[in-house]
Order: structure tokens, then C-alpha cells, then sequence
């Protein structure tokens, strides 16, 4: 190194590392790649469930099912409305609180879902004790550190 450093002066850092950049952009791309592959087949499995066969039980399970290929979660719950019962049921769940949300109820209007539905905006909470409002709108979500919900 301290003869390239006198004959080619900095200039030899360079030389150095623009291999190395060029193979961190190279890894980002690849990166970035993979993850949009991974999106695109969860989508494409659920498209082709849905084309198979429509019984809302399973296919709202398969799409828990593919979305943790996208999103690792510890507990995915989605809700649909009822129209006769006019409130949101729990069409699947996955994870550790399966059992408390399987049994959910929400009336239109209720909590972080109802805001949810009203905006049309999903919203994602980091952590849901930062902020004493969100705990007491957050409702039967409340053991959850941080939530995703999107309408």
C-alpha cells in the first residue's frame, strides 16, 4: 500500500473502491428485486386461489397466509362486514392471539378501524404506548405493541 501510495498518490483509494461500490449497488439491486419477486408471487397465489375456488374462509386465510411472505406479523386478523349484522367479523386470523380475535366484533365507526374505514388511509402505528389516545382508541388491539391497519 505505501508504494502505490508514492507513485499513484490518493489516487490508488480510488481504484480501490470502486469495486466496492459497484458491488453495493449491484447487492441493493438484487435486494430490491428479491423483496418485489416476493410481493409478486404472494399477489399471483392469492389471484390464483381466488380463480380456483371463492369460499371466504379459506380464501381470507390464504391471504394471511401469503401477506406473512410479504410482512412477518404476530397476529393478522381480517375483518369483513357482515350486511345483515351491519358490524365487521373476523373472516381469518393468524398467530398467538387467534383465539381472543376470533372472536371480535366492531360496530362501524369503532376505534382505529373505524377511523380507518372513514379516512380510506391505512394506518401503521410503531408503537402504540407512545401515545395514551391511540391506547384507549385501539380497543380490543390494546396487547398489540404496534399495528397495521389497512382498509
Amino acid at each position: 500500500m505505501a508504494v502505490l501510495y508514492q507513485n499513484m498518490g490518493a489516487g490508488w483509494a480510488v481504484l480501490l473502491f470502486l469495486p466496492v461500490l459497484a458491488a453495493q449497488l449491484v447487492i441493493r439491486k438484487y435486494v430490491h428485486l428479491e423483496l418485489s419477486n416476493r410481493e409478486l408471487t404472494a399477489l399471483f397465489q392469492v389471484a390464483k386461489r381466488l380463480r380456483n375456488s371463492y369460499q371466504p374462509e379459506t380464501f381470507f386465510d390464504q391471504i394471511l397466509q401469503e401477506a406473512r411472505r410479504i410482512v412477518d406479523f404476530h397476529t393478522g386478523v381480517i375483518l369483513f362486514w357482515s350486511q345483515e349484522r351491519q358490524i365487521f367479523l373476523p373472516g381469518a386470523v393468524r398467530g398467538a392471539f387467534k383465539e381472543d380475535m376470533s372472536n371480535l366484533v366492531l360496530s362501524p365507526g369503532e376505534g382505529l378501524v373505524g377511523r380507518v374505514i372513514e379516512t380510506k388511509e391505512p394506518l401503521v402505528i410503531g408503537n402504540i404506548r407512545d401515545d395514551a389516545a391511540l391506547a384507549d382508541e385501539a380497543g380490543p388491539f390494546k396487547p398489540f405493541r404496534s399495528l397495521m391497519v389497512i382498509p
